[in-house]
């Protein structure tokens, strides 16, 4: 039998997930950590991220989604879930 040190595990992030509309203020929107003090985006100010490598490894998917929600900025989301 192996030792625990020994084995290799693969750790990644899934490849789509989603926060429900009354957990988006409480998690990371790239970690889904539930730190105390998320950052909000600076450009919609919904996304909220733990710090600044959170925000920059997310970026990529975020970039998109921060344009249409500061489109949006003051009108009502349909709620999809």
């Amino acid at each position: 039998m192996e030792s625990e040190s020994s084995v290799e595990r693969l750790v990644f992030y899934p490849f789509a997930y989603a926060l429900l509309d009354d957990e988006l203020t409480n998690y990371c929107w790239y970690c889904l950590g539930d730190e105390e003090s998320l950052k909000k985006c600076s450009g919609c100010s919904r996304a909220q991220f733990c710090g600044k490598k959170c925000q920059s490894l997310g970026w990529k998917d975020h970039k998109i989604e921060c344009k249409a929600l500061k489109e949006l900025a003051g009108k009502n989301i349909p709620d999809v879930e």
